[in-house]
């Protein structure tokens, strides 16, 4: 490689990693103060039924169809053994 070559490298790849940084803090922000409840179901892998409505309606509905057809097994979380 040229001396050019090179240093158009090193700018691309400190654009590159000043984006992901950016990004980085973003999603930080977004998942703890950004958006209310996302931080609280982090910590306790629970949230309420209004904000998985609101945020992850697929997988609401996946829940309550499962909820009612296992009514006298509580749904578990993802990933929960057994």
């Amino acid at each position: 490689q040229t001396r050019y070559t090179m240093q158009v490298a090193n700018i691309v790849h400190g654009i590159g990693a000043l984006l992901f940084v950016l990004a980085s803090f973003g999603h930080i922000y977004m998942g703890t103060i950004g958006t209310e409840g996302a931080y609280e179901g982090m910590k306790t892998g629970f949230v309420d039924e209004i904000w998985a409505k609101e945020h992850h309606e697929l997988w609401y509905r996946e829940v309550k169809a499962g909820a009612r057809a296992t009514a006298a097994t509580p749904v578990q979380r993802a990933g929960a053994p057994g």
